[in-house]
């Protein structure tokens, strides 16, 4: 026997090692590893707030679980308050969650999370054009109710949105104090009613004239700063020259004054200056960047990589703020068929009839678009020469040409203009209808003119000319653009000889 064992040792110590690891790798695989000394990790995601009108509550959405041994066992969470998928609520209020988890050795977590269900309003007070079509870009892609206020006539129709609309107005600061109004009443009379505020940049200081001097708090509220297209890029935005550090701490010194003096809801007074209307020189209107930097507010702008400054104290300072790219013909493109249709509804558009009177004819399509032709840049005559050119280059298109809605040239509005056109087939767009939208719609057709807010929301890689003598007489953005290849290979046109 002893013979026996001592042949075959090795053997047997070889096969009792192997047999164990076996019978380990089995008990691991039946569940029955060591028991973690530690508590599951259970994840169920931020506090969120939602629209009271509109969204349901997925109550295991963004919830996991992970046992000390690194297994998953999201499949244990179990929630409360219910055990719905979803859950509608009753009503506006705080909702507070109270998730836990077991694992299969009776350690145990359980984490809170909240709801804040709220009436969820947009308030839409617009100048120009640029940041009324980002409202009516915003208001065609949800389901809020809103406010809207815009100086212009007929820039954007809200009737078709029903009893969304709380108010609409336009043109007058009575009008504008109507807007506010309603927005007050609702604030007041509806503790869990949370705001959507947008502004143009340049009007950034109308949230410290009207929301902060009635002490608004800043949780009930985020603001958005619309881009008022090219004005933001140049005008509002000094800082790309030597003294931008400068500028930038006198700028921000006087917004910082006067928020603090509406918190206090002292007379809004600087340096023997009161905010008077809508202005405060352009001291405010630059500021625009310094106050995105707040937690509740945002930029949106077509081209916020370009709001850069060669002074690197500026530069961390403008990389503090929240600015988001949002470029209207993309937010266009992704809405819905309905979503778009309603949009196009609310700014006058009919598709059927511009196919009928503008677009209807075979071949390539040219947009010459026009503000006032004679701004102190050309002539009527200069003008037409101009065009002579043009029209000779792009023989081969349908030409049209969009007007600024204060200059349409009629037989009574620059008559020479309009003979002309009418000689050359050049086609009339109407005025009051934003050449961005016509750009959307008809993405394939070229436009060149003028450089001005266009360039901030046509597609670059349809811009076919622009008027100017060369591309160092573009504005300091469309400059960028066109020198990191944007516009692709343009053409310029300029008078060359006086006419």
């Amino acid at each position: 026997m002893n013979n026996f064992f001592g042949k075959y040792k090795k053997r047997l110590i070889s096969t009792a090692i192997f047999v164990c690891f076996f019978i380990i790798n089995i008990l691991t695989l039946c569940g029955c590893s060591k028991n973690p000394k530690t508590n599951p990790e259970l994840k169920v995601g931020e506090s969120v707030r939602i629209d009271f009108a509109s969204e349901q509550f997925k109550i295991y959405e963004s919830v996991c679980a992970v046992d000390g041994n690194g297994e998953d066992i999201t499949d244990r969470v179990k929630a409360e308050c219910s055990q719905n998928i979803k859950v509608v609520f009753p009503s506006t209020g705080d909702y507070t969650f109270k998730y836990s988890v077991e694992d299969a050795y009776g350690n145990y977590s359980e984490f809170e999370k909240t709801v804040y269900v709220r009436n969820i309003v947009s308030v839409y007070l617009t100048n120009a054009t640029i940041p009324p079509l980002y409202s009516a870009l915003d208001m065609a892609g949800n389901g809020y109710k809103f406010i809207f206020f815009n100086d212009r006539t007929g820039t954007v129709d809200t009737s078709v949105y029903g009893d969304r609309v709380i108010g609409s107005y336009k043109e007058s600061q009575e009008q504008y104090n109507n807007a506010l109004n309603d927005f007050y009443d609702i604030y007041d009379g509806d503790e869990h009613s949370y705001f959507r505020i947008f502004l143009p940049d340049a009007r950034n200081q109308n949230l410290i004239k009207y929301f902060v001097t009635k002490g608004i708090a800043e949780d009930r509220y985020e603001v958005k700063y619309l881009s008022d297209g090219s004005m933001s890029y140049n005008t509002s935005f000094p800082y790309r020259g030597d003294n931008a550090y400068e500028l930038w701490q006198k700028n921000t010194e006087i917004y910082s004054n006067m928020y603090e003096l509406a918190r206090q809801n002292k007379p809004l007074i600087y340096d023997g200056i009161t905010i008077d209307g809508d202005y405060l020189g352009y001291e405010l209107h630059n500021a625009y960047i310094y106050a995105a930097q707040k937690d509740n507010a945002e930029f949106w702008g077509a081209f916020p990589e370009t709001l850069t400054s060669s002074d690197k104290r500026v530069q961390a300072e403008i990389e503090k703020a929240h600015l988001i790219k949002k470029q209207p013909e993309k937010m266009y493109g992704e809405l819905s068929q309905a979503q778009k249709d309603n949009f196009l509804n609310s700014v006058s558009f009919d598709k059927n009839d511009f196919d009928t009177k503008y677009f209807s004819r075979e071949g390539k399509y040219l947009i010459i678009t026009g503000t006032n032709p004679v701004t102190g840049k050309f002539s009527v005559e200069q003008f037409i020469s101009l065009l002579e050119e043009i029209t000779s280059d792009y023989s081969d298109y349908n030409l049209l040409f969009k007007p600024h809605p204060s200059s349409i040239p009629s037989e009574t509005v620059f008559p020479e203009l309009y003979a002309y056109m009418v000689e050359r087939g050049i086609t009339v767009l109407p005025g009051r209808l934003p050449m961005e939208v016509i750009s959307w719609i008809y993405d394939d057709a070229l436009v060149g003119g003028f450089d001005s807010s266009l360039y901030m929301a046509v597609p670059q890689g349809n811009v076919a000319f622009f008027i100017a003598q060369n591309k160092n007489a573009l504005s300091a953005v469309s400059l960028m653009l066109y020198e990191s290849g944007a516009f692709g290979d343009v053409d310029f046109y300029w008078i060359r000889s006086e006419v």
